[in-house]
């Protein structure tokens, strides 16, 4: 007998894992394109800006494209903001702990000091 968890379950529950995470990538994507310059210049393949040869030399910072900082903020919001059941208040409430509809700001996960000079605004 399958069970309460059989294989077929699991395997939907990454669809739609990976289906509200493409939809919130979407959404923030075109949310952010909007108002994004029109010429941004490339990311470095590596994720570290590179200095002039005149400046000193300092440790490398590493810095983010703004497309992964968008990706990263989608992923995060989707995954604390899924409803789950609470057995103690015996209804659906949001992940983070609130009554849903949640509308609760959290903390952002790559600060601004992170992004790539160019994209910065």
């Amino acid at each position: 007998m399958g069970g309460r968890r059989s294989r077929t379950g699991s395997r939907s529950g990454q669809q739609i894992q990976a289906a509200e995470w493409e939809a919130a990538k979407r959404r923030i994507l075109d949310l952010a394109g909007s108002g994004q310059p029109q010429s941004v210049p490339p990311a470095p393949t590596d994720g570290t800006f590179a200095t002039s040869s005149a400046a000193p030399a300092l440790p490398r910072r590493r810095f983010v494209p703004y497309e992964d900082y968008l990706l990263a903020i989608a992923r995060t919001l989707v995954r604390r903001h899924r409803p789950a059941w609470s057995w103690r208040k015996w209804r659906w409430v949001c992940r983070c702990g609130a009554d849903l509809p949640c509308r609760v700001r959290h903390r952002v996960p790559i600060g601004r000091s992170q992004w790539l000079p160019g994209e910065r605004r």
